[in-house]
């Protein structure tokens, strides 16, 4: 059981202030992880949430409100106020849901006179937790079923599209704020549905602490793979199939020269000794690549790419069946898994020196590059 009132206390003793934000979807059972400065629980495994939400500042809005009655309430109220309450959040948000509590620098949070900048900083802590569970995500959802993914941190059931979550600062009574995002929840299902066992070895896991910012032998691969990990996770949650497969693309440019630019004709060879075990699987990849990107006969440009790009074409009419978009989505999520799994043995290392490996792995299989 993680005792939330004194971690608070603790924060507060070194002038910290302390989050608690709903997030739905991540635990089906009782249970604790914690990842970076991120601890995540369900609140029944949580002693102190009652206590501490119970004191916070809010003014609900009624099930059976009298609009004339609430406004009145809300009369004199700070716009954070009437945009919290408006935004329909209530106490029971945090005392029975699925949370992410962690401190942050209570300077960031003050009186605003402009309700857009205190909705920024909620999208900032929102982004903070949602990065948090990057390889959570990647160990355990993929891109062709999005019914598995968690929500967007900060939203909660029939939110409707608002962000809410509770601060608690040094010497001041908890507040909770809540307000509009643009976007809403981007997942509808069930989530990722953590049990016990899922969780076990999550914390402190080689292949998080390995590229943390704060790893001291965190190296330029090292780099590559957090930053590419970001945009994996940021493609699972797209809105359609045509961006989905936009920002794959971009993501496998990435994964294959960094920040560098390079024609993808060149980046190719360098994901493919990842996957191909031999010359056959070398040759197949490369026209599946082919396809996903310049392809052309007889002048007339195939790829998918390019007809996105170039020819505003949508997936959805390139791939008109659902089954065989959702194979396509399977496919890149195998190879995605397999090319960011083949780098981090080298997260320590430069990027030369993985794009040295990668030609000797061609090497071995008989490709000369």
């Amino acid at each position: 059981m993680f005792d939330l009132e004194k971690y608070c206390i603790d924060e507060f003793k070194v002038g910290r202030g302390v989050v608690i934000m709903p997030v739905i979807g991540i635990f089906s059972v009782d249970g604790l992880l914690t990842q970076g400065d991120i601890i995540f629980a369900h609140s029944s495994s949580i002693s102190g949430v009652r206590n501490i939400i119970n004191a916070a500042n809010l003014i609900e809005i009624p099930i059976n409100f009298d609009p004339e009655n609430i406004m009145e309430q809300l009369n004199g109220r700070s716009i954070r106020e009437v945009s919290t309450t408006l935004s329909g959040i209530r106490k029971s948000v945090f005392t029975e849901s699925d949370l992410a509590i962690f401190s942050f620098d209570p300077d960031l949070f003050r009186v605003f006179e402009h309700h857009d900048i205190d909705m920024l900083f909620l999208k900032s802590l929102s982004d903070r937790v949602f990065n948090s569970l990057n390889v959570i995500r990647f160990l355990h959802c993929d891109l062709f079923v999005p019914d598995k993914l968690p929500h967007i941190p900060g939203y909660w059931q029939k939110s409707d599209g608002f962000m809410g979550a509770c601060i608690c600062c040094p010497n001041q009574v908890p507040e909770i704020i809540a307000g509009q995002q643009a976007g809403g929840m981007l997942s509808s299902g069930l989530g990722i549905g953590l049990e016990s066992d899922d969780t076990l070895g999550m914390e402190g896991h080689p292949f998080v602490t390995s590229i943390e910012p704060d790893e001291p032998s965190r190296n330029e691969v090292g780099q590559i793979i957090e930053h590419s990990l970001k945009l994996y996770n940021r493609a699972m949650y797209a809105n359609s199939d045509t961006l989905k497969f936009i920002n794959i693309m971009a993501l496998f440019e990435y994964l294959g020269t960094g920040d560098r630019y390079t024609n993808f004709k060149q980046v190719r060879p360098k994901l493919q000794s990842h996957i191909a075990r031999n010359v056959k699987e070398y040759e197949e990849l490369s026209e599946f690549f082919q396809r996903l990107t310049g392809l052309k006969e007889n002048g007339v440009n195939l790829g998918y790419r390019t007809r996105i790009i170039h020819e505003g074409a949508l997936l959805e009419d390139i791939i008109p069946l659902k089954a065989e978009r959702e194979k396509l989505f399977r496919d890149l999520t195998k190879f995605v898994q397999y090319i960011i799994r083949g780098m981090y043995p080298y997260a320590d290392k430069p990027l030369q020196e993985l794009q040295e490996q990668r030609k000797l792995r061609l090497n071995a299989i008989g490709i000369s590059t």
